[in-house]
């Protein structure tokens, strides 16, 4: 189901996309101004901030930041607690062979 928020952005992406150089039509009406073009490009930017599935929102960017850096920290956990140069050894020592 499609929400209310998601409605509004389709419409006002499409209202911006009818038009060229700097002007939009929407359908038959009258062009629109830049300030109004402007104006929907802000209110486009601020409801895709809101959606929980949007990838470019802030707090979907922080969150993306802030699993980096844990992973980045348990993946250099990990190197430093199993010693490269014995893995082989550990490897074989557990695994049966043919």
């Amino acid at each position: 189901m499609i929400s209310v928020a998601e409605r509004a952005l389709k419409s006002l992406r499409a209202a911006l996309s009818h038009g060229d150089a700097g002007r939009a039509k929407v359908q038959d009406g009258p062009t629109l101004s830049l300030k109004l073009q402007e104006m929907l490009a802000e209110t486009i930017y601020l409801l895709e901030s809101k959606l929980p599935a949007n990838p470019a929102s802030p707090e979907n960017e922080r969150a993306a930041r802030r699993v980096e850096r844990e992973m980045r920290a348990y993946f250099k956990a990990l190197e430093g607690a199993i010693p490269l140069e014995q893995l082989e050894m550990i490897y074989y020592s557990h695994v049966e062979t043919e």
